[in-house]
């Protein structure tokens, strides 16, 4: 049992079964709107609603077993119309239908078992009841006396309220959705969403609107209920709350549609002039698909056109209409002889109507609510038909205006300025009459004119909402006073916080840029120099001046100018502040922009002045690839270049040992681990000496990083008594990849982790069979074992005695052993190289440029510094030399006689 709004309740039974496999009867059902918009010209109105309709009608004998439903008190079967079944509604439709006969659309219209009656006097109105009963009692049907109201002005059907004036939403129902809560899940949401559904053709731009509600009810999104969110519910019950009342088509009037798309929907308002006023008939929107959203601008428009005129077919098929929109390039839509596929298509779709489009500047077509109160004598760029040569002093002939009736001028409408022109502006130029799609119309002086004549561009003119000539501009500004801006939309003004008015009229009129501007907009003078003349014409249009401070129009606002004295201040301040947090580009203009602040030249000073900020080279990370590719280091001969590196400090194991020196062939790879007690310069030189010259000889180089152990002076005698002087090169600071020993370390590492278990003590136990193993295990660079290219043979492992030795094994000498792995050797390194390139970019810095250099902090909880606050770069420094492809020798601009080498990857473009 389901409660009624008007008390008791009503019956119902879940048929979903019974239904699931029930032939549905696809008798037509009348929609609201066809009758609502039907019943133009009544003056007067009755409903009539059946006393339980359903149940006047009787259910075949043969079917009253297929409604038995069962409950408590037995099992029962219905001898009416029960509710619930699916054939239900177009059953009793059809002998609603049957029964009112010709009276439906004369007389009457019915919506099941809702009839009302509609008359254009009262007399008449008795007359017309007096039918409708008759046909009911013949019919058999009777009427719920309490639920009919009978010669009203005003009342409500369908959830509407009709009048003689038009349609408005149900008052209980706009209460119901003004009095909705702010939604906290999904289901409140989509509740909400739902009864504003039911006026969304009293709302303009509903589906746009709506947007920010509509996505937070896709799949996979978190509930965020957003001030985006907030504005748009607050957004709809104001609209709603508007009063809107929609008038009653006139099918012997012309229609006029006026379309718009955004990046999210499509809106269109449907409207007529009737009498002397224009009637919105009615509005509609729709949301935009993915596929959609990525059309173009001129296909997203021409979509929204197609799509307002095939919604609205009924109206607009067989009678003359004009289309407005804002975007010009529709208006020589079907002059083009080549078109883009999808646009071909909807042309083709809209031959089936007769119609003009019209372009009219966006800012007087985006609100279609107020569409009524545009002031006729919008500019008209361009239309579809043929033009015949434009009277002077009057509009455009391919436009009659006796079509539509005229529409009222807005509060805000401009003075007239009254004088003639005879010709064009230019002197020798002939009178338009070719082509309209080239012409401009000037309000004012009420004249057509050729744009290149009137040097205007038609998109800054829409801005400022008008066109005008260069004399009537003149005259326009000269006459103008400041009161003539207060009954239009407030001017916002600048954020005072860091920059006062007297700061900004002071270095505006001081502003050799802009002052030719504000001499012009208060006294109409030009510069004496043409081309500068010319210029300001051109562009004073989207310029103006409230009190003293001059404005420009931008981004649908109109910030304040600043001069270029105050341009740093402004800099500084929406970007070095605290309250600016040295943030980027892009968000810096959007700091300027939300202080209401424009310049000409905004974003190029904004780029120049980011990239220039002491602080932001120091602080901000570095996101491009590492620079610097791989340079391959070449040897001739084993133990020619030895590199050697220090693991540790490691935990102190049972021999005493915290520290690993590793020493590897370049050659060969051939591998030499010791582990030591102590890591000083002393205890380095001399296990150096001991181990590695005494054993294999001197090397021609020692390879190192910059270790205190590498470049005491202890290790320095020894390599200048070994061998005639072994050279020692070492490393560039913070680039580990140059030192080859770092990839053996990783081997060892791995090694150590695989048997030390849970005995982190026992980590030197088994260093020399770890070496052992490295230097008899095939090379991935080689292709070979370290110890036949070092030893000339292959060493015996301990499983060698134990497999019998193949027939013939020939020793290869050491001279063929090199021979053959010569070219394998390159080949593995063009390999690496390709790979580690990829990862890479090349260093594009010069001999003289500044650049930063990295820094490298470490926390120091004592100091109470921590790294991760501490700048990222320092600097500047100067590229005095490149060594290397790779390594640069660069010195501080304050100090530059002290020089340091680094590898190219710890620099960075001191201005990027």
């Amino acid at each position: 049992m389901t409660p009624k709004k008007t008390g008791g309740y009503r019956m119902c039974v879940d048929y979903r079964k019974l239904n699931s496999v029930t032939t549905v009867d696809a008798y037509p059902m009348p929609t609201i709107d066809a009758i609502l918009s039907s019943l133009r010209g009544a003056q007067v109105f009755s409903s009539l609603d059946l006393r339980s309709g359903y149940w006047q009608l009787m259910v075949h004998p043969d079917d009253v077993e297929k409604t038995a439903f069962a409950c408590t008190d037995g099992l029962f079967q219905f001898r009416v119309l029960p509710f619930g079944v699916i054939n239900g509604p177009s059953s009793f439709q059809r002998l609603m239908s049957t029964v009112l006969g010709d009276l439906i659309g004369r007389k009457c219209y019915v919506y099941l078992d809702d009839i009302v009656c509609f008359s254009t006097s009262i007399d008449q109105h008795l007359q017309d009841l007096e039918e409708i009963f008759t046909k009911l009692q013949r019919a058999g049907l009777t009427a719920n006396v309490a639920k009919c109201r009978f010669g009203c002005s005003e009342m409500v059907y369908l959830g509407h309220v009709i009048t003689p004036g038009g349609i408005k939403p149900d008052p209980d129902k706009v209460d119901a959705v003004n009095s909705y809560p702010v939604p906290v899940n999904v289901k409140q949401l989509e509740r909400f969403l739902g009864m504003n559904a039911w006026f969304h053709k009293f709302i303009p731009n509903f589906s746009t609107v709506a947007e920010p509600l509509h996505n937070l009810r896709r799949k996979h999104t978190t509930w965020d209920w957003s001030e985006d969110c907030q504005v748009a519910f607050s957004t709809l019950k104001q609209l709603l709350t508007s009063d809107p009342v929609l008038g009653y088509p006139d099918g012997d009037l012309p229609f006029s549609v006026h379309t718009d798309a955004s990046d999210v929907g499509l809106g269109a308002v449907l409207q007529q002039g009737q009498g002397s006023e224009v009637r919105t008939i009615a509005y509609a929107s729709r949301a935009l698909n993915s596929a959609e959203r990525r059309y173009s601008t001129t296909e997203r428009e021409c979509l929204a056109m197609v799509w307002a005129m095939e919604k609205w077919r009924p109206y607009l098929e067989g009678r003359k209409c004009r289309v407005f929109t804002d975007h010009q390039a529709l208006c020589w839509l079907f002059r083009k002889s080549k078109q883009t596929p999808r646009l071909a298509r909807w042309v083709l779709r809209l031959q089936d109507f007769k119609f003009n489009v019209v372009y009219r500047p966006g800012t007087l077509n985006n609100v279609p609510d107020a569409l009524s109160r545009i002031p006729e004598s919008t500019s008209v760029v361009g239309v579809i038909q043929t033009p015949q040569e434009p009277n002077k002093g009057t509009t455009n002939p391919t436009l009659p205006v006796a079509d539509l009736p005229s529409e009222p001028q807005p509060d805000h409408a401009e003075p007239q300025v009254n004088h003639n022109h005879d010709r064009c502006a230019t002197s020798n130029c002939r009178e338009p009459q070719d082509d309209v799609v080239d012409l401009i119309y000037c309000d004012d002086c009420k004249h057509w004119f050729h744009q290149p004549c009137v040097n205007i561009q038609p998109q800054r003119a829409a801005q400022i909402n008008r066109y005008s000539c260069p004399a009537c501009r003149r005259r326009h500004w000269a006459n103008r006073k400041e009161t003539e801006w207060t009954n239009q939309t407030a001017t916002p003004q600048a954020d005072q916080g860091f920059l006062s008015h007297q700061q900004l009229v002071q270095g505006q009129t001081q502003d050799p840029s802009l002052m030719p501007i504000i001499r012009f907009l208060q006294h109409g003078d030009l510069p004496g120099d043409p081309a500068e003349a010319s210029r300001l014409e051109k562009s004073v249009d989207a310029y103006r001046l409230h009190g003293d401070v001059l404005l420009h129009y931008a981004s649908s606002s109109w910030p304040v100018v600043v001069p270029s004295a105050l341009k740093h201040a402004v800099l500084f301040k929406c970007h070095s502040a605290p309250s600016a947090g040295h943030l980027g580009r892009s968000k810096t203009i959007a700091r300027i922009r939300r202080h209401n602040l424009w310049w000409d030249g905004l974003t190029k000073d904004v780029r120049g002045f980011v990239r220039a900020c002491d602080v932001c080279k120091k602080t901000k990370p570095h996101f491009q690839k590492p620079a610097g590719l791989m340079l391959s280091t070449t040897s001739t001969r084993p133990w020619e270049i030895v590199a050697v590196d220090i693991m540790g400090p490691l935990p102190r194991s049972y021999a005493g040992h915290e520290f690993l020196l590793v020493a590897v062939d370049h050659y060969t790879k051939w591998t030499e681990v010791f582990p030591l007690k102590a890591a000083t310069g002393k205890v380095i030189a001399c296990t150096i000496a001991r181990q590695l010259f005494s054993r294999f000889g001197a090397p021609k180089t020692l390879l190192s990083d910059n270790g205190s152990q590498f470049t005491s002076r202890a290790l320095e005698s020894i390599c200048s008594r070994w061998g005639g002087g072994v050279q020692q090169v070492f490393i560039t600071p913070f680039h580990p990849q140059s030192n080859w020993v770092e990839r053996v370390n990783r081997n060892l590492k791995a090694m150590m982790r695989a048997f030390v278990g849970d005995d982190h003590r026992s980590w030197d136990i088994h260093t020399a069979e770890f070496a052992f193993e490295l230097n008899t295990a095939k090379h991935e660079t080689t292709g070979v074992e370290p110890s036949v290219l070092m030893l000339g043979q292959k060493i015996c492992t301990p499983m060698t005695n134990s497999l019998p030795s193949p027939a013939h094994h020939v020793n290869h000498t050491p001279a063929e052993t090199t021979a053959e792995f010569a070219s394998y050797c390159q080949e593995a390194r063009q390999k690496r190289k390709k790979y580690y390139d990829r990862h890479w970019r090349p260093a594009n810095i010069v001999v003289g440029e500044h650049v930063m250099l990295r820094t490298h902090p470490q926390s120091n909880a004592q100091k109470h510094f921590c790294a991760k606050l501490a700048p990222l770069w320092k600097g500047p420094y100067i590229l005095k030399e490149r060594l290397t492809p790779v390594n640069l020798k660069i010195a501080d601009v304050l100090l530059p006689d002290k020089n340091i080498v680094v590898h190219v990857d710890q620099v960075k473009p001191c201005c990027p």
